[in-house]
């Protein structure tokens, strides 16, 4: 029987989806009698699907859809097993997770979970496959105000008001709510690590664990933020993976870390800094135009401040949490990469292509990097910077020669229409702070 089939005879439905630019859910709700069916007969959706911009609306400039009449595509199940959360009647309609696949049943060139599979393709070609785990921070906040205010603390039942870094006490005030979230973790198979208090009031980081199978690394993180949102719910909280919902607090992460097997099984980047330097030399020569899948939304931005540990230089370092790309103290054969660049707010299918990609090309290619960053970052000096607004990310994508070699250009075109149509809206809108400032000054 496929992994994906199951019986409960609480289950009603099942939600079918696949995941869009963005990282969003999209798709239908089946009835459960289906679902055995789908391993003769895929599900039809719409290709453009993939590609529709934050807010669910079609971009209408990305001719790969729409000059071919907006047609179907074929969505398979990805080999994973429906997202759970709970079990019995309590447990919600589950979700089977899907893509959008080719006829012949290759990964279609514009779904994000087969841009990966396709930087995947590249490493088994060079006989490397990557090893990964990700660290995921998130604020858990008030879903019943409109504005963004910390959530409720489940155990004082007044709102969380610690911005206190490792505290126990605050990983102690909500027990019952990680309770929930390992449980559900190890139900569907997410290898959830260590969870800790971060620098924001009502913060958190959980940590996934180590994969040699970085397809799976993430399908496990888009999971994780599947599952905190539906027990944050459960539990009257909401988890929120802005960047940087709270102006003076901390910023919200999606740190990767890395390290390269050989086909023996062997990390490469162990006893000798060579591959390893290569490998950071791709992901320098690739970070200005990766930097809009890094940072994909307008909000992004305001996570990168100097003298914080969000970088804002395209610098590396041994041990230094104020470089974009660090060098974590370990024992040889654990040695690894950590590309702290990208945000909580990100599409993980999306950032790791772009992280794996620009390191295989540097380990491929033998690029050297500048030399490792000692102690914090000097942000006066001459470094060279990641882009600081959203508008010179999308520029710095479309002028890039990294990316144009491991993502297929329909992919290409889409992720950039999409973010132009996107920042087009942000642009249009008057927000009342603009309004207030020059009604009667300007």
């Amino acid at each position: 029987m496929k992994e994906w089939i199951f019986t409960d005879q609480d289950i009603k439905g099942v939600h079918v989806g696949i995941c869009d630019l963005n990282g969003i859910w999209r798709g239908k709700r089946l009835p459960y009698g289906d679902l055995k069916k789908l391993a003769d007969m895929p599900v039809r959706m719409p290709l453009s699907a993939t590609a529709v911009d934050i807010w669910g609306n079609d971009v209408v400039a990305n001719a790969a859809f729409f000059e071919c009449g907006e047609r179907d595509g074929l969505c398979q199940p990805t080999g994973r097993a429906p997202i759970r959360i709970g079990s019995g009647k309590d447990a919600g309609v589950p979700l089977l997770p899907m893509w959008f696949t080719d006829d012949d049943g290759a990964p279609h060139p514009g779904d994000c979970r087969g841009a990966l599979a396709r930087v995947l393709e590249q490493f088994a070609k060079a006989g490397l496959k990557p090893a990964v785990g990700t660290e995921l921070e998130f604020y858990l906040i008030d879903p019943d105000n409109p504005g963004l205010t910390p959530a409720i603390c489940p155990q004082t039942g007044r709102p969380f008001a610690s911005n206190s870094v490792l505290a126990i006490d605050d990983i102690d005030s909500i027990e019952a709510f990680l309770d929930d979230v390992y449980t559900i973790c190890a139900d569907n198979d997410v290898p959830a690590e260590t969870t800790v208090s971060e620098g924001g009031t009502g913060q958190f980081e959980v940590t996934l664990g180590y994969s040699p199978d970085a397809l799976k690394a993430a399908d496990d993180t888009v999971f994780l933020k599947y599952i905190l949102r539906r027990v944050a719910r459960r539990h009257g909280m909401e988890a929120c993976f802005m960047s940087k919902p709270f102006g003076r607090l901390s910023g919200s992460g999606f740190h990767t870390h890395f390290s390269l097997l050989d086909a023996d099984g062997h990390n490469i980047f162990s006893n000798s800094d060579v591959a390893l330097r290569h490998a950071v030399g791709g992901l320098l020569a690739g970070l200005e135009e990766s930097t809009l899948i890094f940072a994909p939304h307008l909000n992004s931005y305001r996570r990168f401040r100097e003298d914080s540990l969000a970088p804002t230089t395209l610098t590396w370092g041994y041990g230094n949490r104020t470089a974009a790309l660090r060098i974590p103290e370990s024992p040889d054969s654990a040695r690894r990469i950590e590309h702290r660049v990208s945000g909580a707010d990100a599409n993980p299918y999306m950032v790791l292509a772009a992280i794996l990609g620009a390191a295989l090309v540097g380990v491929t290619t033998k690029m050297e990097p500048d030399a490792p960053q000692d102690g914090k970052v000097d942000y006066s000096n001459d470094q060279r910077r990641l882009p600081a607004t959203w508008q010179d990310a999308i520029n710095a994508f479309e002028a890039g020669t990294i990316l144009p070699s491991l993502f297929d250009p329909i992919m290409m075109d889409s992720y950039r229409l999409c973010k132009r149509q996107e920042l087009a809206v942000f642009a249009g809108r008057m927000t009342e702070f603009e309004a207030e400032t020059y009604r009667g000054t300007a």
